[in-house]
């Protein structure tokens, strides 16, 4: 015998999209506070408040301001070193490895692409419409690019686009992020292994969040803008090495890191 009340209503009449299968959310649906299901709908509880204007602004305003901060210059500086003279120039982890040292190098990396995390997974987590994500990631590229802390000379932003794509393409993420880190690892190639990561989580993620786990919910606000946001960014950081590298002088009149100059006995 059916209930007094009738059905529920479907998420649609209640103005609330389904969301994307969350790890937060629990079978029966129970969450952790965040989030909360009912009938495989899931509703975040936190998602109205963020829906606001001046969120989205205060948001993409302050990802341009994270990218401008340059963890690479000041990990060095820790060493007494300043990557920006020595070597490539460029404050990333590859420079860094060969100048300065292997654990400066993978602090950078990892505190790099967590900056990369910072700008997206949030934003994924409370399911805040899928373009203000796009819009954030390419401030906060500008932000590794021309950062206004350090007179807007900035880095190729590698690993800080790395973390972007847990809150863009998560499952192309996870699956890429053995895939990168096997080939760094073994060739220490950090450009190489980029791409590798980069090109399995637009692939693979793309795949993967447009058919099993589809979240359409309108021109602005699905996958597809998610994998043009990742798109967008590797062809940026691409580009940004083109260009940052293409009058570098040659490795024997570069000057040396502390490293490199052990490794050749010279000052």
């Amino acid at each position: 015998m059916g209930s007094p009340e009738g059905p529920a209503p479907l998420a649609g009449e209640l103005g609330v999209s389904p969301s994307f299968p969350s790890p937060f959310l629990q079978e029966g649906g129970q969450g952790d506070g965040r989030n909360r299901c009912q009938n495989k709908t899931c509703v975040s509880e936190n998602s109205e408040a963020m829906n606001e204007p001046w969120f989205y602004i205060v948001w993409i305003i302050g990802s341009y301001l994270l990218g401008s901060v340059m963890v690479g210059i000041l990990v060095t500086q820790a060493k007494g070193v300043d990557i920006r003279k020595v070597g490539t120039g460029n404050p990333g982890t590859a420079n860094i490895w060969r100048e300065v040292g292997a654990k400066y190098a993978l602090t950078v990396f990892v505190l790099d692409i967590l900056k990369g995390v910072a700008i997206t997974l949030p934003l994924y987590i409370l399911d805040v419409p899928k373009w203000v994500a796009w819009v954030s990631v390419m401030t906060f590229l500008a932000g590794q690019f021309w950062p206004i802390f350090y007179r807007f000379k900035g880095g190729t932003g590698m690993a800080a686009m790395f973390g972007t794509t847990a809150g863009l393409l998560p499952w192309g993420a996870l699956i890429g992020l053995p895939l990168g880190a096997g080939f760094m690892g073994k060739t220490k190639n950090v450009g190489w292994a980029g791409g590798i990561f980069l090109g399995t989580a637009l692939i693979v993620g793309g795949i993967l969040h447009t058919t099993v786990a589809d979240t359409y919910r309108g021109f602005w606000d699905n996958d597809y803008i998610s994998i043009i946001a990742v798109a967008m960014g590797m062809v940026a950081v691409f580009l940004k090495q083109i260009f940052q590298y293409k009058n570098i002088a040659p490795p024997e009149e570069r000057v040396k890191g502390p490293k490199q100059a052990k490794a050749t006995g010279t000052k």
